[in-house]
């Protein structure tokens, strides 16, 4: 078993997955917080009280750590490859702070072969120091569940990698030291990659077919929440259910996938495609049902419930509820969003909810605890409907 000797751990990337980080190794080790946003340092400071974690957004004071990890975000372009600009500026930084001996270890989701084959050159080049000989790399991908209290750093089962033997036993054993449920050392850091993205695939996958199923039981008028009751009857049926994939976790898996594969179709694009339609086909489904229920109005009010991308989270980033209120809007309904989890944004439009705000239809789109008190009669026009989208269903509200 390889020690550490005296760890100065610098993260570079304060969001959902570098601050919890810093925050589990800072009880550990003298760790530094890096993150270019100066009002997140500015609260962070305020709110840190641990002697050994600190938090800055000037690089230099970074110069006498000895193992960087990045945790900085990654996306996809329009066409949808991969988008790599923050990972590549974080590595051009680090490369100009790297010393001999030191340890850079990657967290953020790339596609297999991007960390040795796109960020180790950069490191080589811009610090002068030759990879496995001066410098060393690691890669343990990220399974922070946001909004999860449950499933946290410290008890889920943290995947290790390394550039060489050594290296790789040096990663597990710092992340063995702040996670209790263990560490799983990975044979190669391409493994650790393709390890993150397969479990994030399958569930966009899961819920592509759950969409899918959803969409052709509603059109030809069978319940899919009843059906998929049914069905949950049996032991090995999976429970997934229906819902507009958002944020970066799930989507960004698929595709990064699907960019070293040679086939212009095939599961993984289909999935995509199918998520990232759903905003399209509720818009359709829901109009289809309103007309049917009230043929003669031609001025139709709907509430959206909640824009985040998932429950409990204020995140709006990659959120298709924003794309499904832009394709309601475009059918000159009056739309009304309403969503206090949220962060700020310019698509949430009303404040609070008031029984003098009444709605033809009222859809569920982010199941928030919040939401879960809201007695929706008092909303709704007479023979007003809930849609739920993650039951794909209709109820009477009155």
């Amino acid at each position: 078993m390889i020690i550490i000797p005296n760890p100065h751990i610098a993260i570079f990337g304060l969001g959902n997955i570098g601050l919890p980080l810093a925050i589990a190794l800072g009880e550990k080790y003298p760790t530094i917080g890096f993150d270019i946003d100066a009002s997140k340092i500015e609260r962070l400071e305020s709110e840190t009280s641990s002697v050994n974690l600190s938090f800055t957004n000037t690089i230099h004071t970074l110069s006498k750590c000895n193992i960087f990890i990045i945790a900085v975000s990654t996306s996809v372009d329009k066409d949808g490859n991969p988008d790599l600009h923050h990972l590549l500026t974080a590595t051009q930084s680090i490369a100009f702070l790297l010393k001999k001996d030191d340890l850079v270890i990657y967290e953020s989701t790339v596609f297999p072969g991007c960390t040795e084959g796109i960020c180790v050159p950069i490191l080589e080049k811009i610090s002068g120091l030759k990879f496995n000989i001066d410098f060393f790399v690691g890669y343990s991908p990220e399974r922070i569940n946001t909004a999860d209290t449950i499933h946290t750093l410290k008890n889920t089962i943290k995947i290790t990698s390394g550039s060489n033997p050594d290296t790789a036993q040096r990663v597990d054993e710092l992340y063995r030291s702040i996670v209790e449920a263990g560490t799983y050392l990975a044979p190669s850091i391409r493994v650790a990659e393709a390890a993150k993205l397969i479990e994030n695939a399958q569930r966009d996958i899961n819920i592509a077919f759950m969409n899918n199923v959803a969409t052709i039981l509603t059109q030809n008028n069978i319940s899919f929440d009843e059906v998929w009751q049914a069905s949950s009857t049996k032991w090995n049926f999976l429970k997934f259910s229906p819902g507009l994939v958002g944020g970066d976790c799930l989507p960004l898996a698929s595709q990064y996938l699907n960019y070293l594969s040679d086939k212009t179709e095939n599961t993984l694009s289909v999935a995509r495609q199918i998520n990232d339609s759903l905003p399209q086909t509720i818009t359709k489904l829901v109009f289809a049902k309103l007309q049917e229920v009230f043929p003669q109005n031609t001025t139709l009010k709907i509430l959206v419930l909640g824009i985040s991308y998932k429950p409990n989270t204020p995140s709006i980033k990659g959120s298709l509820i924003i794309d499904l209120v832009e394709k309601l809007s475009f059918t000159k309904a009056q739309i009304d969003v309403f969503d206090p989890v949220a962060e700020p944004n310019t698509i949430v439009n009303i404040e609070s909810l008031s029984e003098n705000q009444q709605y033809h239809l009222i859809i569920k789109a982010t199941n928030h605890k919040i939401f879960e008190n809201l007695n929706y009669p008092d909303f709704a026009l007479p023979n007003a409907l809930l849609f739920n989208i993650s039951t794909f269903s209709f109820s009477s509200l009155r």
